[in-house]
């Protein structure tokens, strides 16, 4: 029982330090007008994942779907983390990623309610997956990806 409830509160933990780095993406985002456009985001990706040189990308002014630049380091370390192992997996999961998020560009409400006003899009990958946190900037005419985390840091449990 103890154990269970440590389990829960470091989950708990794990939640509340995602939501804080998401409201402070937010905020300096906000702040500077400016993110990185998903299109430009999956060029870099894939053409990172066909090994040749690639130029990360340059921020602009928000309109249609769009990362912080937090939630662009967030790709690059999911990206990173899994290519030294298999680069396939990487450039899959990277891809996978992208997908899910371009979705928001047509139906931006299609992730749930979540913590700060965010909106939460699971992005399953099989037993795993990828939580990203973002906001629907209806006058912007935008959506804004504040964070990325694998399920497991967002404060999900294992299915172990």
């Amino acid at each position: 029982m103890r154990e269970a409830l440590g389990v829960q509160a470091r989950l708990r933990e794990d939640r509340q330090a995602l939501v804080r780095a998401a409201a402070a993406a937010l905020a300096h985002t906000l702040e500077s007008g400016k993110g990185y456009p998903a299109l430009d985001v999956d060029r870099y990706f894939a053409t990172r994942a066909a090994h040749l040189p690639a130029s990360a990308p340059e921020p602009h002014a928000l309109a249609g779907v769009m990362y912080a630049a937090d939630a662009f380091a967030d790709l690059e370390r999911i990206y990173a983390g899994l290519e030294a192992d298999d680069p396939t997996l990487a450039a899959n999961s990277v891809g996978l990623i992208g997908a899910a998020v371009r979705d928001l560009h047509e139906h931006p409400l299609l992730g749930r309610a979540a913590e700060e006003d965010l909106r939460e899009r699971v992005i399953s990958r099989g037993r795993t997956g990828y939580v990203a946190l973002y906001r629907h900037l209806e006058l912007a005419g935008c959506v804004l990806i504040v964070a990325i985390r694998h399920r497991y840091a967002a404060g999900y449990p294992s299915t172990d």
